[in-house]
């Protein structure tokens, strides 16, 4: 085994999400490891025909399986909405391309929807005056975060999604795997409803500066804070608001997540199973039920803690919950330095958030990824990317 497995376990972690801001983070990647890019082609289109949902919820089950691949590995990533990107080292890569290999079996058959994913060594993306360095983010004492800079990633992006240089980077399908969807799948949940905000709107900002002006960000993150009077975390969630759903079409990406590639009967013996599953998690939180494993009366709170509402990967990616005023204030703030060339950013209003889950143990072991109702993240993506085009001309 490579001496570099450990290089992302053994960094030091920060409690302060600002610290990333206006210096290279972290340390640069090792030699030998690679970039992992999972996206859903055509999730624009996908999520303007109503399947923010099923596309969120493919896009988590992603980083789900990587995590099965990975073992006691530890694994820097990102959850972008659509998809995720990793970065692994190659003691994990026959493990890694087995498992997203049923991820996107099982996104096809179940979804209708297109996993594409593809592998890139750091050594090709250096090549191109690129690097990725990784920082960790103590978001709370039992949940860290990987933040990226050096562009590294957004060049694997390109470079798997290009028509034709693409293919050598892209995955192939393997003769064979003794990994199971039920097996990979395991650890995936979706049975919140989605979550009001704590004022009218709940945005999905994403904020990306020019090179050169990095030290942006902090005035940025320090500008968005002060106009929505949070001083150290803006979440747009609370525990009052949340509740598990009986909902059978909410329910059932889930069922057909944890059953992929099964017998239809098995995705409805799921899909009872887990109604029966969500009424006792109902009871148990309600009454503040403690277990010898679990004390359900703080379950919400530390999900919240444990979520990724804020996070960086050469581009600031936030949720925060506000009003109308608020919002256009902020923006005629980020207006004015994409007009003099700056910064592109993008934004997407709804009235709620989508909360999907990843759970190794329901007392401290569980991560939680927030996107907006209706498409959230994929979504404002279109924006910054229409502005990068208009900037570049």
């Amino acid at each position: 085994m490579s001496a570099s497995n450990d290089f992302y376990r053994n960094l030091t972690g920060y409690r302060d999400f600002d610290h990333f801001f206006g210096s290279e983070i972290g340390a640069a990647l090792p030699d030998d490891w690679l970039i992992v890019v999972a996206d859903i082609e055509k999730s624009t289109v996908a999520v303007e025909n109503g399947l923010y949902r099923e596309v969120n919820a493919v896009g988590v089950a992603t980083i789900v399986a990587m995590m099965k691949a990975a073992g006691d590995t530890a694994v820097p990533y990102v959850f972008g909405g659509d998809g995720a990107s990793f970065c692994i080292p190659p003691s994990i890569l026959t493990a890694t391309e087995e498992a997203l290999v049923q991820a996107r079996a099982m996104a096809r058959n179940e979804f209708d929807l297109e996993l594409r994913v593809g592998i890139v060594p750091i050594a090709d993306i250096r090549s191109k005056g690129a690097d990725v360095r990784v920082g960790k983010y103590q978001a709370s004492e039992f949940y860290e975060q990987a933040m990226f800079t050096g562009n590294g990633l957004a060049v694997a992006d390109s470079l798997v999604k290009d028509s034709a240089a693409g293919e050598q980077y892209r995955l192939k399908e393997l003769p064979g795997t003794s990994l199971s969807v039920t097996e990979l799948m395991s650890g995936f949940e979706c049975r919140w409803n989605e979550i009001p905000g704590i004022q009218p709107e709940v945005i999905n900002i994403l904020i990306q500066v020019r090179d050169g002006q990095e030290n942006l960000y902090h005035e940025i993150v320090t500008q968005l804070r002060q106009t929505y009077g949070c001083a150290d975390t803006c979440c747009p969630i609370r525990k009052e608001d949340m509740q598990l759903t009986l909902d059978d079409a909410k329910l059932s990406v889930e069922a057909r997540i944890r059953t992929g590639l099964m017998p239809g009967y098995r995705k409805i013996l799921y899909l009872l199973k887990l109604k029966i599953l969500v009424l006792v998690g109902r009871y148990v939180m309600d009454r503040e039920v403690t277990t010898e494993e679990t004390e359900w009366g703080k379950y919400k709170e530390r999900l919240i803690e444990n979520t990724d509402f804020q996070r960086f990967d050469d581009m600031l990616r936030m949720m925060v919950s506000g009003t109308i005023e608020q919002r256009e204030k902020f923006v005629s703030y980020l207006e004015q330095y994409r007009s003099s060339g700056a910064l592109v950013y993008g934004i997407h209003v709804t009235t709620h958030s989508l909360v999907t889950c990843m759970i190794a143990d329901y007392n401290h072991q569980h991560v939680h990824f927030i996107d907006g109702k209706g498409g959230g993240y994929t979504l404002a993506a279109v924006q910054l990317k229409q502005q990068l085009k208009e900037l570049q001309g």
